[in-house]
């Protein structure tokens, strides 16, 4: 419920900022060009409140529905009342400014939106700390430690050791894994090993790392993948698994392309190691991923194993703690669970298998290298909603319903800051790209007329503008609706 209401005001003051932000770059350009402005409006629709200076020129106003606004300037059509438009001057209006000025004014928005991308993404970079659940030791005699993975040396080369690229993740579990594994040990930190990293994005229901393969559910094997559900806060580990079908490897690797590719050890790429490696690191079968998660049913009783290492603490070379595993500690353990009823569900009657997230801070150099990785990323998703918008899927598209619902998502996994700044930078940047559209009633489309009439020294007429505008803008809320309906759709 609270989740609910707080998603709905982030959403709303998201939204505001970006829209705000947006005609205040148009207004701002238009004051320093002396354009007659009577209205900066937030919103659309019945008015809210207005507030204007004893003798200022500009109404500031808020209107009902948050999902717009506008600069209302001298030189648009409908913009004024008769008496009011005699007593200002023509070289104040909009057209009367020159079509550079006029230009400036039009690109002002779509400049500061994309100023806003660049500055949300560094923003979050900078000023919020990352949160993680995988993390490895310093070092260990038996385990190497690269790129925020641990890996295991297997065979001997020309010049000694050669360590294999897959990596070996480490999951941080609480102390109160020792009342289920009832370990002797005395370090009540248990790490189970996990195997890196998702399956191609495009399936369903799929994503995580490889956790168990040797899972049983009835008489059937399955193998259990990990994706976390928070990385914020506290969370149980059977909340955070997922079980497949398992095939045997050699099926897998005749279905190699449904697993993703990468250089951190995704699943594809441990197909390219032999059964006996693949062995020695837990993998004995892999996820038929077209077949979808199982669906639990009540009474089934799911047994899964669990590889722990307890870890020492040690002081390192600036005398800050560190940590490493006693490989000499490795365990592999059974646990039963029994699939019980919660409110419309069935989950695993779980353990007090606590997962307790690590609060990161990286270096700034780090950081401003994640804020460069994300305004990269978003460039890229960008791309991909543009092209699904010019080859006709615009299904995949969404609204402000479908962002509502995105940002709570994202903000129960990774908090509301992280969902705050990359759904507005995304947003920005959606806002400063679609805006140079040359489609009547966007930004782009006041750019192209207004280069028209500057070549071809001929004006269009107010009247054909305002029918365009009005046809676009009609063109523009049907696709509006049909999003909107479709993110609905999606919610329930």
């Amino acid at each position: 419920m609270w989740d609910t209401v707080i998603t709905i005001v982030m959403l709303i003051v998201l939204l505001l900022v970006l829209i705000g932000f947006h005609e205040a770059g148009h207004f701002a350009v238009a004051k320093m060009c002396h354009v007659y402005c009577a209205e900066f409006s937030l919103g659309f629709g019945p008015k809210l409140f207005s507030l204007k200076r004893k003798k200022g020129e500009t109404a500031f106003t808020v209107r009902a529905l948050p999902l717009g606004g506008y600069v209302s300037m001298y030189g648009e059509e409908g913009d004024l009342e008769e008496d009011e438009e005699l007593k200002i001057p023509k070289e104040r209006s909009l057209e009367g400014v020159g079509k550079l000025k006029k230009s400036a004014i039009l690109l002002a928005g779509v400049f500061v939106n994309f100023l806003l991308t660049f500055v949300f993404c560094y923003a979050y970079a900078l000023c919020f700390p990352d949160y993680s659940i995988i993390r490895a030791p310093d070092f260990s005699s038996d385990l190497t430690y690269s790129n925020g993975y641990l890996s295991r040396v297997y065979e001997a080369g020309e010049d000694g050791p050669l360590p294999y690229a897959t990596p070996v993740g480490v999951l941080s579990l609480e102390d109160e894994a020792n009342a289920v594994f009832d370990s002797t040990s005395e370090f009540p930190f248990y790490s189970g090993i996990v195997l890196s990293q998702p399956a191609r994005p495009d399936l369903p229901q799929v994503g995580g790392y490889l956790f168990d393969t040797n899972v049983t559910i009835g008489q059937d094997q399955y193998v259990a993948l990990f994706s976390p559900t928070t990385v914020t806060s506290e969370s149980y580990l059977v909340d955070s698994l997922a079980f497949y079908p398992a095939i045997t490897l050699d099926e897998a690797r005749s279905r190699e392309n449904e697993y993703s590719r990468g250089n951190r050890g995704d699943l594809v790429d441990l197909l390219s190691l032999d059964d006996e490696t693949l062995s020695k690191i837990g993998v004995e079968a892999y996820p038929d991923l077209t077949a979808g998660a199982h669906k639990l049913e009540n009474g089934e009783e799911v047994k899964l194993h669990v590889s722990t290492l307890s870890r020492k603490s040690y002081l390192d070379e600036e005398g800050q703690e560190a940590f490493l595993l006693d490989v000499s500690t490795y365990k592999r353990h059974e646990v039963a669970l029994k699939v019980i009823p919660s409110g419309e569900n069935f989950v695993l009657e779980t353990g007090d298998l606590v997962l307790k997230p690590a609060e990161v801070w990286y270096s700034f150099a780090e950081r401003m290298e994640n804020g460069t990785e994300l305004w990269k990323s978003l460039w890229i998703n960008m791309g991909a909603g543009l092209y699904a918008l010019f080859t006709g899927n615009v299904g995949s598209l969404s609204g402000p319903i479908g962002i509502g619902a995105t940002m709570g998502t994202l903000a129960r996994a990774s908090g509301w800051a992280y969902s705050f700044f990359y759904l507005g930078a995304l947003v920005s940047l959606n806002l400063a790209i679609i805006n140079l559209f040359p489609f009547p009633g966007l930004d782009g489309w006041q750019l192209l007329t207004t280069g028209y009439e500057a070549i071809f020294k001929r004006k269009i007429s107010a009247k054909t503008k305002s029918i365009v505008s009005y046809v676009g803008l009609g063109l523009l809320l049907i696709l509006a609706i049909f999003i909107m309906i479709q993110d609905i759709v999606r919610v329930i």
